[in-house]
């Protein structure tokens, strides 16, 4: 609806898909797992599965690999955090993706809701605070299992 807003019940990165999908555009998504809390897996793919879009779940960085191939087109993330200069943070594993995306020449756009925008707290993503989260989401896999011994240094940071 032009000119109007209408929530869709899509999620916000993954909007633009369903667009191209109800445009007739063939589309076929990458979806990065998104380690260590498996948002990827957990969200978007399933999302997609839902709505059956064709997705292929991968590992995180296996993105960088599949541009090198050429069987990336664009880059699509969303955004945690917008800061005032436009910058943006977003899950640890975009940053990367980007300087894939820019050595590959792959173009990378960000879908991001009006509430990720910083409200001038942030004017750059250096200024943003990055969470620490709890270092267990690396050292266990998703069932809860070891992975690595819990005396081993771990550092988990959410955003880049």
């Amino acid at each position: 609806m032009p000119g109007r807003w209408r929530h869709s019940g899509w999620g916000t990165a993954t909007a633009p898909i369903y667009v191209a999908h109800g445009a007739n555009i063939a589309v076929h998504v990458w979806v990065s797992e998104t380690r260590p809390r498996m948002q990827g897996a957990r969200l978007t793919a399933w999302e997609l599965r839902a709505s059956t879009g064709p997705h292929t779940l991968i590992v995180d960085a296996a993105g960088a690999v599949l541009m090198r191939q050429g069987r990336v087109d664009l880059i699509l993330v969303g955004a945690d955090r917008v800061a005032a200069n436009g910058d943006v943070c977003n899950k640890i594993g975009t940053y990367e993706k980007a300087l894939a995306a820019q050595d590959n020449g792959v173009p990378m756009y960000v879908a991001s809701s009006v509430r990720a925008r910083s409200t001038g707290r942030s004017p750059t993503a250096a200024r943003m605070p990055i969470e620490e989260r709890d270092p267990g989401e690396v050292l266990h896999d998703g069932d809860g299992e070891a992975v690595a011994h819990r005396e081993r240094p771990v550092t988990n940071p959410r955003s880049t």
